[in-house]
């Protein structure tokens, strides 16, 4: 709904002050980073996120980032997964008091952020080893357009391919393609949407080349040192290095592959050489394979929504037909130790699929898994909130495609026991979901329903259990210059009516407008409301009650190497039971940027502003300038920023200057005929200050300046040797 600088803006503005008032950042897509706290505050001594999956029991922490008085926290995108991410904050401050963002059950009542999985395209080849004159025939699942092109390795050979529904054919008769080539189909925009490996077989060669046996690698090496203004301890140089490793063997349809052989060194380190833990052996024998090590097992996504753990998996592939069995460590195993064993840390498993009709658009998936974690009794001993122990998960998967409305329903059973030092019985409970998407002459629509059981839990993922039922709904179109997107959503916590836990309702509505016409600045416009609701409290003084807007308006533009945005934001949060907690914020940034050759300048210009129980304005000036200064060998980075942060009761009144410059100097030249290219030499220079005025309190006054030297030897060397007999 809001792009990531955007969100980013929005953030900051909603939570810069010690009042801390509910998420910003409503929903993002899979793949997308995302700042979901920036909280500036000197009187904050540590800050705390706890965060959770949207469907996981237990909630993990993580420290916030600390820069200055800045504390923030920021998702990297393998790290958000659909649906969603929910989370809470803890401050502590100086004085010994902690606050939490929710204040009222924080655990019981988390800010939800909507994650929106990527439509997903996928590849299903009918062989993958291709004989000469024979087609090429494969299944596309997922929604592709008229446009999407088809390639083998760099060859465009959509013009070759027959369309019928999913099901694609190619036409080899010309026999153009020997040995292993990627089969990728590529987007408009040039977007790789999924690629498979197919091996055409040429006899002839097949004959010279009968065996084959590679070894891979890289090794690298790093000598370097540095001295600081500042440092007090006594310089020297750093040596370390790096080597990579790995195998494969070839022998006609037959590939095995080993992967994971890692060295270090650090010189002067407590254990100087290391071997890492992580292997895996992939035998492949046509559409067969048998891998060995660090597995990475999926099936329906209540059961095995992906994990990787230490063991075994087989697979095989049919035309319209995949399945899977392993056995892994259902704990983490380290060093070189096999996951596979018959103690009582093991996890089983089995994931199928089945695809229907020529055009194979309906798919049946079947997963079961069992497992046990029997752990030390001192460890294995809680309630229902603590990790499954032992049990067993079975989900069924149908998604099909039925008068242009694609659905897609799970329903999903387990039996587990939380406790396997007691004599109560395991816990059966289940749990299900259904959508629906449709393209409407171009409205693209999807509608959403799920259900997960207070009991509900799976090994795979042993924090997955919520009593919660939601419901979203999404439209969305482009016309012309206009595109548009609209969501609605809502859950229920505790749906079971646990007379300890609050029943808790939030809603969330959205809706985002795109303007893009020739000659004039891209427009983006966004709206957002909230509200969470609770009932059956068990303490009624700890009610929640309140609702949240947001608006926001971007413009950009370029011309030439000039590109130019400005962004506004306005938020408002309603407590309704104590209106003295309501809060406003607002927001303005405008960015300049001048990008040509090797030169680039940034210069961003930003407004704060948060009013509650007072009004806290911040300013920030930041420019950053990048550009050679003799030749491409030689060039200077450098950044300069200015912040001044004032509020209406005047408990602050500060001014904060920072900036860095850096001389950096190629030095490869100097080496050239004497050394190869990992010789890769670099000299820099930097010099760093940073300086806080506090009009309020002069103790608080502080500054500093750093120059360094820095100079670094080595880089990796790749190395590929293969032996045919």
């Amino acid at each position: 709904m809001f792009s990531i600088n955007r969100i980013s803006l929005l953030v900051a503005c909603l939570i810069i002050s010690v009042n801390i008032q509910a998420q910003a950042v409503s929903s993002v897509t899979e793949g997308q980073s995302v700042t979901l706290y920036e909280i500036e505050n000197e009187q904050i001594k540590s800050a705390l996120l706890f965060y959770r999956i949207e469907g996981s029991r237990q909630f993990l922490q993580q420290p916030l980032l600390h820069q200055g008085n800045k504390w923030s926290s920021t998702f990297s995108g393998n790290q958000l997964r659909a649906p969603g991410l929910e989370y809470y904050i803890q401050l502590t401050f100086k004085d010994g008091k902690t606050r939490t963002e929710p204040e009222s059950y924080p655990t019981y009542n988390p800010i939800r952020l909507t994650v929106n999985k990527k439509q997903s395209v996928n590849i299903h080849l009918s062989q993958n080893a291709i004989k000469p004159g024979e087609n090429i025939k494969f299944n596309v699942s997922g929604y592709v357009d008229v446009e999407t092109r088809v390639y083998i390795g760099d060859m465009d050979v959509t013009d070759f391919v027959q369309r019928s529904e999913s099901l694609w054919v190619l036409n080899n008769e010309n026999n153009l393609f020997n040995g292993d080539q990627q089969l990728q189909l590529i987007s408009a925009e040039g977007q790789t949407l999924s690629s498979q490996t197919v091996s055409f077989i040429d006899p002839a060669a097949k004959a010279l080349k009968d065996r084959q046996l590679v070894l891979r690698g890289n090794a690298s090496f790093s000598l370097g040192g540095q001295s600081d203004s500042e440092s007090d301890t006594t310089d020297s140089l750093a040596l370390s290095g790096n080597l990579h490793l790995e195998t494969e063997y070839k022998e006609g349809d037959f590939i095995s592959h080993f992967s994971g052989i890692n060295v270090n060194y650090q010189h002067e380190a407590e254990e100087e050489f290391h071997l890492s833990s992580g292997f895996l052996l992939n035998n492949t024998y046509r559409n067969h394979s048998l891998e060995v090590g660090d597995v990475s097992v999926s099936g329906t996504p209540l059961v095995l929504s992906g994990f990787s753990r230490r063991g075994l998996l087989a697979s095989t592939e049919r035309e319209n037909f995949t399945g899977s069995i392993f056995n892994v460590r259902t704990s983490t195993v380290d060093g070189w130790e096999s996951g596979v064993s018959f103690d009582d840390r093991q996890t089983y498993g089995v994931a199928v699929e089945q695809r229907l009709g020529q055009d194979g658009k309906t798919s049946v998936q079947l997963s079961v898994i069992s497992g046990e974690l029997k752990q030390a009794e001192s460890q294995n001993v809680g309630s229902s909130n603590t990790n499954p122990q032992s049990g067993d998960t079975a989900g069924l998967l149908l998604s099909t495609e039925l008068g242009g409305t694609t659905i897609s329903a799970e329903v999903a059973g387990s039996s587990f026991d939380s406790n396997t030092t007691d004599a109560n019985d395991a816990l059966s409970d289940e749990a299900y979901e259904i959508s629906l998407s449709r393209d409407i002459y171009g409205l693209a629509s999807s509608l959403g329903y799920h259900h997960y059981g207070a009991n509900y839990a799976t090994i795979a993922n042993p924090n997955f259990s919520n009593d919660r039922e939601g419901l979203n709904l999404s439209l969305g179109s482009g016309w012309r210059f206009l595109n548009w997107s609209t969501s609605f959503s809502s859950t229920q916590d505790n749906v079971e009516k646990d007379p300890l836990k609050p029943v808790v309702t939030s809603n969330n509505t959205g809706l985002s407008l795109g303007f893009i016409i020739e000659n004039w600045p891209s427009i983006d416009l966004g709206f957002n409301y909230s509200n969470q609701t609770s009932s059956d409290e068990p303490a009624v003084d700890q009610r929640i009650d309140n609702e949240g807007q947001d608006i926001s308006l971007g413009l950009s533009d370029s011309f030439g190497p000039v590109n130019l945005s400005w962004t506004s934001s306005v938020g408002k949060i309603d407590n309704n039971l104590d209106p003295a907690n309501d809060s406003e914020t607002t927001n303005h940034a405008l960015t300049v940027g001048y990008t040509a050759d090797a030169i680039g300048l940034n210069l961003n210009l930003s407004q704060n502003e948060t009013r509650s129980d007072s009004k806290l304005t911040s300013n920030l000036a930041n420019l950053s300038a990048n550009f050679p200064l003799f030749s491409d060998t030689i060039t200077l980075n450098s950044q300069f920023s200015l912040q001044d942060n004032t509020s209406s009761d005047n408990s602050q009144k500060n001014q904060i200057t920072g900036g860095s410059a850096r001389v950096s100097w190629k030095m490869q030249d100097m080496f050239s005929g004497v050394t190869s290219s990992w010789a890769n030499a670099q000299f820099g220079l930097s010099w760093t200050f940073n300086k806080t005025t506090d009009d309020l309190d002069t103790s608080q006054n502080k500054s500093d300046n750093v120059v360094m030297l820095e100079f670094s030897l080595g880089a990796p060397v790749s190395f590929e040797y293969d032996w045919q007999f």
